[in-house]
């Protein structure tokens, strides 16, 4: 009764530190340093890969790199002890190629006994690592996930691709498509479908890049996708999200938008009612799954970009603002709304989307921009993020959208090739933040501390 009536008595101040809602504190609150961290060091200083297992992830795997440049898998639960190196002993320091599918547990490349690379699975532990391929070749890297298992390519003597899905039980891999290509450019895959950018061999009729569909149903088609104009031009971009893929592609009028819902007949050039005119793409251009969207940037004036969104249809693209803007993304999409900052003679702006121009606003003004992304629903419905060094949590307004007080610094993890570094994992928001001695640490913060008594 005693640790209630606590709790209770010191709602005011933890209300703030948990959920950013703002409340009269009669004294401050909670110094968040007390909270426990994870157990482990981590060098992330020359970056890492993340992922979060599960609808409602019960682990967080991460590839760490350690002083001497190996990579090395661990994961957590957010429980005291529950963060462990879940790779086989023998693989330590060898493993690369992290994939985390929706169902649990995760995938990663490694030697076997052989030295050849191949695709390994574990669900949280050594003792339940297992080998699923026996590729004499080895494999190099797995080209993304479909029907929630990693796809990889084999290479044939005459330089022609086909691309493979390993079976999560360990069983052969089964066939999903094959190329006539010596280099297949690009690959994006969500559910149980995905399409491949690729080059063909010399002399092929008709001559230029292609994009084909594959899927989980061993179908595969070609889309009508304009090749690039020359050998040498910019390659497709690609994209996918839960109902289409939108593809950067070259036609004589330049770089354009083109959607396709996997069909020949749904393949098309969008024209933006807005701008009277169909999208023009620049020469690097990176597509955002956002709910049933896709999120992309578009030139602006004076070198900046102006983010867009699409469901591939013509009234359904269309430019989120009206003015440039140099944006860095904070969060993901999946939860059906995106954070960024925006960066103006150098003050940084939060902005949150959910694909519309009405859902499209300011925020308020942060101390920096966003380097790593957070997420954009965690337990407690709210979003958490990274700006500048400093951890946020908001609601998707601006009264709600304040500085967790007490928080660590939080750890600058610009350049990392998957730079995730907040997880939501049940009760728990476990985060990369500095530690005393000013290397990288694990911390949590306890979503239920509210009703608990303060930071566990």
């Amino acid at each position: 009764m005693r640790r209630e009536s606590a709790c209770r008595a010191a709602a005011a101040s933890l209300l703030a530190c948990v959920t950013g809602i703002a409340v009269a504190q009669p004294s401050p609150p909670l110094p968040y340093a007390t909270a426990t961290r994870t157990g482990v060091n981590f060098d992330w200083s020359t970056g890492f890969q993340t992922g979060r297992s599960g609808s409602n992830p019960a682990a967080y795997y991460m590839l760490k790199r350690t002083s001497s440049g190996a990579l090395t898998l661990w994961a957590t639960t957010g429980l005291s002890g529950g963060t462990v190196e879940v790779a086989a002993p023998a693989q330590a320091g060898l493993v690369s190629g992290l994939r985390v599918p929706s169902q649990g547990g995760a995938y990663y490349l490694a030697p076997d006994a052989a030295q050849a690379r191949q695709v390994f699975r574990t669900q949280g532990t050594p003792a339940s690592v297992q080998q699923l391929t026996s590729e004499a070749a080895g494999i190099t890297q797995t080209r993304g996930l479909l029907g929630d298992a990693p796809v990889f390519v084999r290479t044939a003597a005459d330089g022609s691709e086909s691309a493979w899905r390993v079976s999560p039980t360990g069983a052969s891999p089964t066939h999903v498509v094959s190329l006539a290509s010596n280099s297949s450019i690009e690959w994006v895959m969500r559910g149980d479908w995905g399409i491949v950018a690729w080059r063909p061999r010399s002399g092929a009729t008709p001559p230029g890049d292609r994009v084909t569909r594959f899927g989980l149903d061993g179908v595969s088609t070609d889309l009508p996708v304009p090749a690039p104009t020359a050998y040498w031009g910019f390659p497709h971009a690609l994209g996918i999200g839960t109902r289409q893929a939108c593809i950067k592609a070259s036609t004589a009028n330049g770089l354009r938008l083109h959607c396709t819902d996997g069909t020949p007949s749904g393949t098309r050039r969008p024209f933006a009612p807005l701008i009277g005119n169909d999208v023009w793409l620049p020469d690097f251009v990176t597509f955002i799954p956002l709910g049933d969207r896709l999120l992309f940037n578009t030139h602006a004036n004076a070198g900046a970009f102006r983010p867009w969104s699409t469901d591939g249809s013509d009234d359904g693209t269309l430019p989120l603002v009206d003015v440039g803007q140099s944006y860095s993304l904070c969060t993901d999409g999946d939860a059906g709304a995106l954070f960024y900052t925006v960066e103006s003679m150098g003050t940084y702006g939060l902005w949150r989307t959910d694909g519309t121009r009405e859902g499209t606003r300011h925020l308020v003004d942060v101390p920096g921009a966003c380097h790593a992304r957070g997420v954009a629903k965690a337990f407690d419905g709210k979003a958490y993020l990274t700006a500048g060094t400093v951890l946020y949590v908001t609601d998707g307004t601006a009264a709600g959208t304040l500085p967790v007080h007490g928080a660590p610094v939080m750890a600058n993890l610009q350049g990392s090739s998957s730079p995730q570094t907040v997880a939501s994992l049940g009760r728990w928001l476990v985060f990369a933040a500095v530690g005393d001695e000013g290397q990288t640490v694990l911390w949590r913060l306890d979503q239920y501390s509210i009703f608990r008594g303060g930071f566990d």
